[in-house]
């Protein structure tokens, strides 16, 4: 009797020995923390608030900022100002700021809210040109991190669906501030072009160039039997082809007599119709910065009595953390899928499966590599999904309903192997990038299921343990999933 209750003791403690050492190699080793989510419209209302109180200091990093003239006060001319206020009162403001080559007009517009931040005593970086900054990463006082979805730019904060996490915990804001330190490392203090500026002048000579222009023009019309879109921009007629009015004109050399002195930025070139053109060249504004200092002195004023919403962030105590930036996301994200036992839901504005590496790709994968860790994610869920784990997927499908060959064919598989899959409404872009698993764990972040983010981006990311949290986040998909539509392509 003794020796069978001995026996009996000796395997519960070796079966409860090897669920600790299986929890602690699937579960993520967390820091806590009070978490609170600040979705959607929430966001500007926390890093607004958390920004007017800011004491110490505020580091940030945007993929994308936008200033609107054509609408003072808004909310992303409101966080602009807010960073400027943080700074003239005496905290330390940085900010790292995306710049890149390949995306020439937003690279463009963020230099032109870094040069108002600059001449207001903010300290401003540029990312390096060969590296895209996509995190959206934002650290006060040493004390809040929020990271998640959202730009500073219109559709973001007014009608994207957007999934942000806000953290109280000193040691996840040292853990993003090293984060952020490493990439303020390999900045660069004062910006230069990620292309290379040409004279105008040297333009002049050949016709039939593209010229992205980001003013407003007079008027716009369309003659369909040459189908060419003629604009009219200061007096000067402009003809449009194969592109929307709106991003890319044609100039008559007549307009370079009228900005002497200007540079033009080469994008690329394509093979049009056999003929080889200029892809899009960006004409720069010099008087844009000066003009958006006057706009914001002049909206002070309304900026300080603007109704905005209060933020309302509802805390959840008890929560642990672990951050995942950059290359630490996949290998994670793995582990954690591989200890699900229940459920994985997923609300991804991209998910793809590549047969070869992306040509845009930065480095060389080694013979028998995979073409991407994304595949791995997949595979990850299809196995799950095999096993009769609940998997979940709703994803952006653009404003069309027809989302791109990559991301379609990772829906398809994921679908095939049993997974439910669905498509965002239509009405809204779905930008967030989150998952839930199990009924314990949160992921949240910048980063996409994509080539680019999951293996070359600076991406901010975490997982959260939050019971509620992940109560929280189960009911925000199943909404947007009741707000799409399964998925059928």
């Amino acid at each position: 009797m003794k020796r069978t209750l001995a026996i009996s003791i000796v395997i519960a403690f070796c079966i409860v020995a090897a669920l600790v050492i299986y929890l602690r190699l699937t579960a993520p080793a967390g820091i806590g923390a009070r978490v609170a989510s600040a979705d959607d419209r929430e966001y500007f209302t926390a890093v607004h608030s958390l920004l007017k109180s800011a004491e110490q200091s505020v580091d940030v990093i945007l993929y994308q900022s936008r200033f609107y003239f054509h609408y003072p006060a808004s909310k992303s001319n409101a966080m602009i100002s807010d960073l400027i206020d943080a700074s003239e009162r005496g905290a330390r403001v940085r900010v790292v700021i995306e710049r890149a080559g390949w995306n020439l007009d937003n690279t463009e517009e963020n230099r032109d809210v870094a040069q108002v931040l600059d001449r207001s005593g903010v300290e401003v970086y540029f990312d390096p040109p060969g590296t895209t900054s996509h995190a959206k990463l934002v650290i006060v006082d040493g004390r809040y991190v929020i990271v998640g979805s959202t730009n500073w730019s219109h559709y973001a904060l007014d009608s994207n669906n957007e999934a942000n996490v806000v953290m109280d915990s000193e040691g996840v804001a040292g853990a993003f501030t090293r984060y952020f330190e490493g990439i303020v490392e390999v900045s660069d203090r004062g910006y230069t072009s990620p292309l290379e500026p040409i004279p105008a002048e040297e333009f002049l000579e050949s016709s039939g160039r593209y010229v992205l222009i980001r003013d407003e023009c007079d008027s716009a019309s369309y003659d369909p039997d040459s189908h060419t879109g003629y604009i009219y921009f200061d007096g000067l007629k402009a003809a449009v082809r194969e592109r929307p009015l709106e991003e890319i004109l044609v100039l008559e050399p007549l307009f370079f007599t009228e900005a002497p002195g200007e540079t033009v930025r080469v994008l690329g070139r394509i093979n049009l119709e056999g003929d080889v053109d200029l892809d899009a060249l960006d004409v720069e504004s010099k008087g844009t910065p000066e003009a958006i200092t006057v706009a914001l002195e002049r909206e002070k004023e309304d900026l300080e009595t603007a109704e905005f919403e209060e933020a309302s962030l509802e805390w959840l105590d008890g929560a642990k953390v672990k951050p995942i930036p950059n290359r630490l996301y996949a290998p994670e994200l793995k582990k954690l899928i591989d200890s699900a036992t229940d459920r994985i839901w997923i609300a991804m504005a991209d998910a793809r499966y590549y047969d070869s590496t992306p040509r845009t790709a930065g480095k060389t994968k080694e013979p028998g590599e995979i073409p991407s860790l994304t595949n791995m994610v997949l595979g990850e869920l299809v196995e799950a999904a095999v096993d009769g784990i609940d998997v979940r997927l709703v994803c952006d499908m653009g404003w069309r309903g027809s989302a791109p060959p990559d991301r379609v064919t990772f829906m398809r598989k994921l679908e095939a192997a049993g997974g439910k899959v669905y498509a965002d409404s239509r009405d809204v872009t779905t930008h967030a990038k989150m998952a839930i698993v199990d009924d314990a764990f949160v992921v949240v972040g910048s980063t996409n299921w994509s080539y680019h983010a999951l293996e070359e981006n600076n991406e901010s990311a975490v997982i959260v343990q939050s019971a509620e949290l992940n109560e929280h986040y189960a009911a925000y998909i199943q909404a947007l999933i009741e707000a799409g539509t399964p998925f059928e392509q």
